[in-house]
């Protein structure tokens, strides 16, 4: 499923919201999520967390912009 799709589904943006952010994702080639943070219509860390439910992976919080970061990368910092 989309992350917009998500987002609706989860009921953090509504279909005219995610409308908007797909016209600027093909107006400037920007991506959805990135769009629908900076037309203000979702909170970064709602956008982080349901990106990584999406790909069942745990949200990060680094203490600066939010990540999402793979369970091999999180292996290959700690092996070092």
């Amino acid at each position: 499923m989309r992350i917009g799709d998500l987002l609706i589904r989860e009921g953090l943006i509504s279909k005219e919201q995610l409308d908007k952010a797909l016209q600027e994702q093909k107006q400037n080639g920007t991506r959805v999520g990135y769009n629908l943070v900076k037309l203000g219509f979702v909170q970064e860390i709602e956008l982080t967390k349901t990106l990584a439910k999406q790909y069942k992976m745990p949200a990060v919080d680094g203490g600066g912009p939010l990540e999402i970061r793979s369970r091999s990368k999180d292996r290959q910092a700690h092996s070092r």
